[in-house]
């Protein structure tokens, strides 16, 4: 059976010389399923777009209180390594994300300022973008969006509410979202969201 993750990075910009400060999802592997959610500080070099902290609600002051990047690395890893082998050629996670160019470039930067050259031991590409295939999916109703932004396609999904609205850019909640998505459209009908834990709290 495939070993899926779902994913979702917060950070601080959309250019390439911004850091990562959040990495979350949930893992759906060996006939289990576990939730992950890390925070760590930036790199010295990494730059911070003002912008982006309106959007999300992380300040300066904040990011420096958790933990260096580097000790987020290993416990990261750590966690892959209990499903996949990252020796083994054919045993890798399928990745999805909403956005998943973005989330995919900025998680193999921060593996590489980690000094880990690995990165695609852990997951096949191309990884499963699952906007682009809501984008199929909704083919036909298209006009009906303003947007395609992830809480737009939420909404009209039915997979959250108004009252939802402040819980995106959360990366966990984020990655939960796309994790509904997924089951929605691959199996053609209305997931049991209560059996993937998508009615839990998501502390932020």
């Amino acid at each position: 059976m495939a070993k899926i993750i779902f994913f979702d990075c917060e950070t601080t910009g959309v250019k390439d010389d911004c850091g990562v400060w959040q990495i979350a999802g949930v893992i759906e592997a060996l006939g289990k399923q576990e939730q992950f959610n890390f925070f760590c500080d930036i790199f010295a070099e990494d730059e911070i777009d003002p912008v982006a902290f309106e959007t999300n609600g992380m300040t300066d002051a904040k990011l420096s209180t958790f933990p260096d990047p580097k000790d987020v690395h290993k416990q990261f890893t750590k966690l892959l390594g209990r499903y996949v082998d990252k020796f083994d050629k054919t045993d890798k996670f399928i990745a999805v994300a909403y956005g998943a160019d973005f989330d995919q470039r900025f998680l193999r930067k921060f593996f590489f300022n980690c000094g880990d050259k690995y990165f695609g031991s852990w997951f096949w590409h191309p990884w499963i973008c699952m906007m682009s295939t809501s984008a199929l999916y909704l083919r036909e109703r298209r006009h009906e969006l303003e947007n395609f932004k992830l809480i737009t396609v939420a909404k009209h999904l039915g997979l959250c509410s108004e009252g939802d609205a402040d819980r995106f850019h959360d990366a966990l909640w984020d990655a939960k979202i796309c994790q509904a998505m997924y089951h929605r459209m691959a199996n053609g009908s209305k997931e049991d969201f209560s059996r993937i834990g998508f009615d839990d709290d998501i502390p932020f």
